[in-house]
């Protein structure tokens, strides 16, 4: 994660559970994410007061590191503001949306190739790696990759090419999980 081209995450002593809650919300679409979505995912065991004292501290915690403007709390949601904060995984969701005519669409333009390559730049590997066992983050993780493989599948239906073959392989290479959804297609 960045702030201003400043690297946040990778820091040294960067607190933890700040960047847990906005995986959380990243991982929850990043839009009216209930307060107990986000302390049941958190803080399993705490019991309702706790856990909204845990999360009202570790959300201001957050806006410290990101900015105040970021995370937006209304209603007992909370949600990211998207004219403040860029996510891939919310650009490559919305690249893969489940609608069979605008994928077809996107395949069949000739600028295919492009928006083939601007998905396969998006996806850097699972998401969430480092929190394999959560299961929030498996659940993202893996609406992501069945978001992609059916893509791959109707451009590949669709436009079959070298150019799809080498992307294909690329996203086996970086993610070995997708590779059993990546058969080649037929010729």
């Amino acid at each position: 994660m960045e702030r201003d081209g400043e690297l946040i995450s990778g820091r040294p002593r960067a607190p933890r559970k700040p960047l847990d809650l906005l995986c959380v919300l990243v991982a929850s679409g990043g839009r009216d994410v209930a307060e107990g979505v986000i302390t049941d995912a958190l803080w399993p065991d705490a019991d309702g007061d706790a856990a909204q004292h845990a999360l009202e501290t570790t959300l201001y915690r957050l806006r410290r590191m990101i900015g105040a403007e970021v995370v937006i709390q209304r209603d007992r949601k909370l949600s990211l503001a998207r004219d403040r904060c860029w996510v891939d995984a919310h650009e490559l969701e919305a690249r893969l949306a489940p609608r069979p005519s605008v994928l077809e669409q996107r395949a069949s333009k000739a600028d295919g190739a492009e928006e083939a390559e601007r998905i396969g730049a998006l996806y850097r590997g699972p998401l969430f790696a480092d929190a394999l066992e959560a299961p929030w983050a498996a659940a993202a993780r893996e609406r992501i990759r069945r978001k992609l493989a059916r893509w791959l599948d109707g451009v590949a239906r669709t436009r079959p090419s070298s150019d799809m073959v080498d992307l294909r392989a690329r996203l086996a290479a970086i993610d070995p999980a997708l590779a059993p959804n990546l058969v080649p297609p037929r010729a």
